[in-house]
Order: C-alpha cells, then sequence, then structure tokens
C-alpha cells in the first residue's frame, strides 16, 4: 500500500497529462485525409490473496494507473493507420509476488517489443508502450493490414477456443485488455457472403511462430467457418457457426490440437443468448475439454495459456452471463461458472454506474470455492474509474 500512496502525485501527474490532450474529435478532415483522435484515462485497483500455486498463496493490493491515446488517420478511405499509445502505472506488492513473475515469464512472445520501462523498484512499474500500432490497406475486395493488431475469431464468450491469437478470458478485472498480434493479416472477399482469411504471425524464431487461415460463409442465416494452422509447437483445425434458433441465440466452436508434448486433444464450445423482455440479458456456454491437465502440471498451463490455448483442468464445464440494466445509467451483471466434474464454482459479480456522460466507475468481486477448475483461485475485490475523451 505504501507503493500506491507514494505515487499519488505521479498519478496526478498522469491526470494533467490527460487532461491537457486534445478531446476525442476528428482533428481533421478534408477531401482525402483523415484524422481522429480519442482517449481514457483508467484507475484499478484490485486487493486479495494470488493463486494457490503448491499451497503457497500471497496478500496483496495492486493499483494500475493509465492513459490511452487512440489515433486513427486514413487516405482515400483505403490506406489506414492506426497508432494507441500508453502511459501506465503500476503498483503495489502484487509486483513481488510469485504469481506476477509467473505470469510476467509467460507472457505472449511477439515480434517487436513495444514496451519501455520509465522506472521501476520493488513496487513500482513505470512504462509506456504501444498498445497497438498497425497499417491497413482496403480496397474491395481485398484487405491487408500489418503491425501489432487485434485478431477475433470464434463465437465463445466463456471460452475460444480457435481463437488462438488474442482469446477470451473472462475472470480478469479488464477482459477487454488483450495482448495484441504483430501480424500480416490477409482478407479476401468471396462473393457477398464469403471470405477467406490469411493470417501470419511469426516470431522472434522459428519455434514461436504462429499462421493460419480461416474460411467463413454463410448458408440459411447461419455464419459458418474452418480454420487450419500450426500455433508455437503445435497444428490446429477447427470450425465455428453462429445463428438463431427462433429468439434464441445459438453458436459454438471445436477444435482439434495436433500435439508433440502430450496426446491430441479436442475442445469443443456450445453457447446460447437470450435477451429477455426489458433489459436483461443472459449467455449460457458449456466446454468439453479433453486435453483436461493435472492442477500440478503449472509448466504445461502456463506455456497453452502463451500459445493461446484454452487451458483447463477439468474436462467438463458449464458458464453463465447475466447483465440487467437496472436503470439507463446502472448495470448488475455477473459471470457464473461451474467445474461439472469436481464441483468447483466460480462467481463474479460486476456493478457498473455511468455517473458522468464521460465517465463510468466500476466495483466488482470474484469468489471461488471447491475443488477442480476453481481451486487455485483465491477471492478477490476490485473497483475502477474511468474517463474517456
Amino acid at each position: 500500500m505504501n507503493a500506491v500512496i507514494k505515487t499519488s502525485y505521479t498519478a496526478c501527474l498522469f491526470l494533467c497529462m490527460a487532461a491537457g490532450l486534445l478531446q476525442g474529435r476528428t482533428l481533421y478532415q478534408g477531401p482525402d485525409f483523415k484524422l481522429r483522435h480519442k482517449g481514457v484515462v483508467r484507475n484499478v485497483f484490485t486487493s486479495g490473496r494470488t493463486l494457490e500455486l503448491y499451497g503457497l498463496s500471497e496478500r496483496y493490493v495492486y493499483d494500475i494507473q493509465r492513459v490511452r491515446s487512440d489515433w486513427f488517420a486514413s487516405y482515400r478511405e483505403s490506406f489506414r493507420a492506426a497508432l494507441v499509445y500508453d502511459h501506465e502505472l503500476r503498483a503495489g506488492v502484487y509486483l513481488q509476488t510469485t504469481e506476477y513473475l509467473l505470469f510476467t515469464a509467460f507472457e505472449p512472445v511477439e515480434l517487436v517489443n513495444l514496451d519501455s520501462r520509465i522506472s521501476a523498484s520493488k513496487q513500482l512499474n513505470w512504462r509506456h508502450r504501444l498498445y497497438r500500432l498497425f497499417l491497413e490497406y482496403d480496397s474491395y475486395p481485398l484487405r491487408i493490414s500489418a503491425g501489432r493488431q487485434q485478431l477475433s475469431w470464434g463465437t465463445g464468450y466463456f471460452w475460444n477456443p480457435t481463437d488462438l491469437f488474442n482469446p477470451v478470458t473472462f475472470a480478469l478485472v479488464e477482459p477487454w485488455e488483450r495482448h495484441g498480434t504483430d501480424a500480416v493479416n490477409l482478407e479476401l472477399a468471396l462473393g457477398s457472403l464469403s471470405q477467406l482469411q490469411l493470417v501470419w504471425a511469426p516470431g522472434r524464431d522459428p519455434q514461436e511462430g504462429r499462421g493460419a487461415a480461416r474460411f467463413k460463409t454463410n448458408v440459411a442465416d447461419y455464419d459458418f467457418s474452418v480454420m487450419g494452422g500450426w500455433f508455437f509447437r503445435d497444428k490446429v483445425a477447427g470450425a465455428d457457426f453462429s445463428g438463431q434458433i427462433g429468439g434464441t441465440g445459438f453458436r459454438g466452436e471445436w477444435l482439434h490440437n495436433f500435439t508433440e508434448a502430450v496426446e491430441d486433444y479436442d475442445q469443443l464450445v456450445l453457447g446460447l443468448d437470450y435477451r429477455f423482455t426489458g433489459s436483461f440479458i443472459m449467455t449460457g456456454e458449456y466446454l468439453f475439454n479433453s486435453g483436461a491437465l493435472s492442477e500440478f502440471e503449472v509448466l504445461e498451463l502456463f506455456s497453452r495459456a502463451q500459445s493461446g490455448s484454452v487451458f483447463s483442468i477439468s474436462k467438463h464445464l458449464a458458464g453463465l452471463y447475466a447483465d440487467y440494466q437496472v436503470h439507463p445509467l446502472v448495470h448488475l451483471a455477473g459471470y457464473l461458472s461451474v467445474d461439472l466434474e469436481a464441483g468447483g464454482v466460480f462467481l463474479g459479480p460486476r456493478f457498473s454506474w455511468n455517473l458522468l456522460p464521460d465517465a463510468d466507475f466500476e466495483a466488482g468481486a470474484f469468489f471461488s470455492t471447491g475443488d477442480g477448475e476453481f481451486s487455485l483461485l483465491e477471492n478477490t475485490f476490485y473497483c475502477s474509474a474511468s474517463w474517456y475523451f
């Protein structure tokens, strides 16, 4: 906590920097060229205990203060450039925990290091980075982009086995924060309803490279896609679909992993989405994972997390997400996930309030109990405030 208090002046400096930036707007628009800018100031405070690894769990406090500046330029609508710059301060005893050191060691490997540390101590990490940076050419039927970008595949909400570039992770304070991929992405339209996509993400050495192809089409108002490729040491093949049955959304995805270290395994996700009368939304998912690992195979767990694979110590998991709009400015939401084999339960309630036109407040917690999938998790509490400019 001392580190958080000692850095309060730096936090104020961040806020002043953000307030002095140009407000989110179109800065210039001519017949051929357009320049837009927007950004956000966010503070996230977390308190809890780390994962229980080999019987060790450490209590911590953790504070993230971030200023994000988003720039977008286009020339004749076909040539585009995007740059998202982060100035970030992380503080708290969490930086000294075993969990933090493990996750840092197994961060996704990218071709270019776009992070730079400004200052660091035992309980302080002050850095800036390029969160996104890519160039794009878009002229029908071809779109091609190169640089650090987000690539979203699949249909899963809780689990996303076919998205091995930027997979979803629901049990995070900021689940929308996804590490970008240094890649070349080519999309070729094959008529009005079909598309071929090729992605190549080279690594710093051949063993860290990733590449995949995906074909997507629409049949009878259902979206279908098939994909295949290689990710680090493994080869994969998969498919996904999404559509509606009556007023209910129905979707799913499947992936087969041809692995070298362990036996081949499959991952299957099926999901339903339903909007009730009014402002109540529910999403349910089921995951079958034949490649479940023992909780003691920590290195393999982190290796799969690094490569983007869904990693789990259970074969059967279920998830439920609900969002209820209590007031136009207030949402109550939450995640519930159950290990159908061992009986473990994860609960993640969230409260969000749009307290000002350009400012949000959010608070929530993560609770877990029982054996199996969630036995390593400890209770966590957090709150965040965001100002958009």
